[in-house]
């Protein structure tokens, strides 16, 4: 056996083994000390406990060499804990009705050392209460213990003390004592009473100096009654005991909450947690993923993994506590949380290949970053169908591109667009350009909205990198060209180079009488007006064979006129330009063609020499009439 001194056993108080005495001391019972302590719902009184320790000669408490536990003998349980009520107490009590009063006392050797205690248990987390008061040695203390714990204490030497009150926070589940590992804890408040103290008297004998203040001596005060009044009042007021009244107990409430909360959506896979304290209360969680109630053979929530959603569903958690025979049961009120969470497949992203288009068909790429998601395209808002493998759609039009994204299990993607356009037509500027002849020459120019632009004068399309002057009759081609887009409609455009001839010279000599004029030039304007004025034109209506003044001179017709003394008409100069002729086609009646068009057949033409229609051949570049029935 060893011993332990008053300072080694402030340290192993609070870890005590509490397997203790239960009962009934100095004839209070456990629901007598519960009443007086004003216990509310959902705190136990568990034990009323009262020992003492065993001592050696040194008076020392002895501790067992093996265990290093101290050594106690169980009391007889007479003294322990009195109910104190209002009216015998004196206005002692807290809430004014009764309170429990310590009443082991130190009366000689045997019984010093002692400890009473009260025991109660909580079964889930919150904040405990009580109130108490003190008068006691400084060597004596009232000490209250969590879970074996030791987490406060107090003495009061003297008087009696006001009442104080002490609170324990309670969280979680208990870390050690007769529950731990479990919602359950336990609560002890203990009144402790020091080992006795010992001097030596005159004869050199150790004699017993009972706790609490010493009596007074009247021959210590040399008459001063009032100092000796004082310390006897000091004196006479020591109770060498503690109270406690009014138990309070808040518990924890029970909090559960998805997070995210319910109604949350993504494009990638996530994990919902479950938030709260229900591992304070040792409840389990298990949850669904597919909208079924949970039983206790569902999943098993673990808050290191979470609740992983890889495709879109309904989650319901339900908290479940294990009974005495360890099978688990939902908890009573229910505790359950429930949210539809939801995974969309990305939006589709759509691009031109600008290096895979051609002018006439623009290639559109269609791609999607959720794995395993395939990829649905239509244009101008028609059905979707599926997208080829690459993703390669080629559009020859102009049209609007959309693309969805989808995946079993996932919601659609949002629609992704893309619109495949055409190049405006680009534009002709320059002087002269609004008329398709020109005198000299002309300087083309061309302008674009977007991209570049071509040109094909007759050898072909080639980049316009400048304008174009032109000397010569030329048939043009404008277009725009732009990476990723469709090529614009083309612009034709044709300019003619004017021809100059002399009205009354050369083949176009006036004779007396009637003249035939055989337009193949476009006349200008002016030089149409010109002609009008000087003289008057007749056109035959073949159909009818009726002749009226004619109102305009066109090219590929056959107009008359009446020359007067033509040897005295001034020549006219005459500008215009030869149009692209159609092949001729032949009406009924009479019609007027040229031979280079006719070949070898046989047509009315006018020999002015003669002064008579002749029918024959014509030669090249001759005009007749040939009748159609």
């Amino acid at each position: 056996m060893q011993t332990l001194s008053m300072s080694q056993r402030m340290g192993w108080i609070g870890v005590l083994a509490f397997g203790l005495l239960v009962g009934t001391l100095r004839g209070i019972s456990v629901k007598d000390a519960a009443t007086a302590l004003d216990c509310p719902d959902g705190v136990t009184l568990v034990e009323l406990v009262y020992w003492k320790y065993s001592l050696g000669e040194d008076h020392e408490i002895i501790v067992d060499e093996e265990t290093q536990e101290e050594i106690y003998t169980q009391s007889s349980g007479k003294d322990s804990w009195a109910v104190q009520k209002e009216t015998s107490g004196g206005g002692m009590t807290a809430d004014g009705v009764s309170c429990l009063v310590s009443t082991i006392k130190t009366g000689n050797v045997s019984f010093d050392a002692l400890m009473s205690r009260i025991v109660l248990t909580v079964s889930t987390p919150g904040t405990f209460g009580f109130k108490y008061k003190t008068s006691t040695d400084s060597g004596d203390e009232i000490r209250w213990y969590l879970d074996g714990e030791l987490l406060g204490s107090e003495s009061g030497y003297g008087t009696e003390q006001e009442w104080e009150e002490a609170e324990i926070d309670i969280q979680g589940l208990a870390a050690s004592g007769p529950y731990e590992g479990t919602a359950k804890h336990e609560i002890v408040i203990a009144f402790y009473k020091d080992e006795p103290k010992y001097e030596y008297n005159d004869k050199d004998r150790l004699v017993y100096v009972p706790d609490g203040p010493e009596k007074p001596n009247w021959a210590d005060y040399d008459g001063d009654t009032e100092w000796y009044q004082e310390d006897m009042a000091e004196y006479n007021s020591f109770k060498n005991c503690i109270w406690v009244d009014q138990v309070t107990w808040q518990p924890t409430e029970p909090e559960m909450s998805l997070s995210p909360e319910g109604g949350f959506k993504a494009t990638e896979p996530y994990d919902v947690d479950v938030m709260g304290n229900l591992g304070d209360f040792g409840y389990v969680l298990h949850y669904t993923t597919d909208g079924t109630e949970p039983t206790a053979e569902s999943p098993l929530y673990d808050e290191t993994d979470s609740i992983a959603v890889e495709q879109s569903c309904r989650i319901i958690v339900k908290a479940f506590e294990k009974t005495a025979d360890e099978t688990e049961h939902p908890v009573e009120p229910e505790l359950r949380r429930e949210g539809d969470y939801g995974l969309q497949v990305k939006r589709p992203t759509l691009e031109i290949l600008a290096e895979e288009s051609t002018e006439s068909q623009v290639m559109v790429k269609a791609a999607c970053e959720t794995e395993g998601a395939t990829i649905w395209l239509a244009l101008d808002g028609g059905e979707l169908e599926p997208a080829a493998a690459d993703g390669r759609l080629a559009v020859s039009r102009e049209a609007a591109v959309v693309a969805v994204a989808k995946k079993a299990g996932w919601e659609d993607s949002e629609t992704a667009m893309l619109t495949v356009t055409r190049l405006a037509s680009p534009v002709i500027t320059g002087e002269g350009t609004d008329k398709p002849w020109f005198e000299g020459q002309l300087t083309v120019s061309c302008q674009a909205a977007g991209g570049t632009v071509f040109v094909d004068d007759g050898g072909g399309w080639r980049a316009m990198d400048g304008p174009l002057t032109l000397t010569e009759t030329t048939a043009l081609r404008f277009v725009a060209r732009e990476a990723g887009k469709l090529e614009s409609p083309v612009t034709d455009a044709l300019y003619y180079k004017v021809k100059e001839t002399r009205l009354g010279e050369g083949p176009w000599a006036v004779r007396d009488g009637w003249n035939a004029l055989a337009l193949t030039w476009q006349l200008l304007p002016a030089s149409r007006l010109a002609l009008m004025e000087r003289f008057r034109f007749w056109e035959l209506e073949p159909t009818a064979c009726v002749w009226s003044v004619a109102q305009n001179l066109e090219p590929g017709k056959v107009y008359w006129f009446h020359a007067e003394r033509a040897a005295a008409v001034e020549p006219l100069v005459i500008k215009g330009f030869e149009p692209n002729r159609e092949p001729t086609v032949l009406r009924q009646g009479w019609n007027m063609v040229f031979a280079d068009e006719t070949g070898d057949d046989a047509c009315w033409r006018w020999e002015a020499d003669r002064q008579c229609y002749v029918f024959r051949t014509l030669e090249f570049g001759e005009w007749g009439w040939r009748y159609l029935p």
